[in-house]
């Protein structure tokens, strides 16, 4: 647990709190798609913290995603907004040891 929390220091002081501090804020959170690659892909970017005492998380502060190449995401990207009227599935507790999270898919089921 230290080393990934020492990770996610690290994350904030190399990249995310740099790179936040260059986006201004434009009413809403920003929003970052993120590609990482090698050893990079196991770097939990959006759990990066700043702060001493009371924590401040790179996900408090923006919107992030994954994408699994550039390539797919462009490819996502240029497709057609998705309507939501067709089938869905929606998985939320496969293994039955999530408390909470078999009624959070129902709820994200009826909506």
């Amino acid at each position: 647990r230290r080393t990934l929390d020492d990770l996610a220091a690290w994350a904030w002081r190399t990249a995310v709190g740099p790179l936040l501090a260059e986006l201004a804020p434009a009413g809403r959170p920003p929003r970052l798609v993120l590609v990482p690659m090698g050893a990079l892909g196991v770097v939990p970017w959006h759990a990066a913290w700043t702060g001493t005492g009371r924590r401040r998380y790179a996900l408090q502060e923006a919107e992030f995603s994954y994408a699994a190449s550039a390539r797919l995401y462009c490819e996502s990207a240029a497709r057609a907004p998705a309507t939501g009227t067709g089938p869905a599935l929606v998985v939320g507790d496969p293994t039955g040891d999530l408390p909470g999270a078999g009624e959070e898919a129902v709820a994200v089921h009826r909506a």
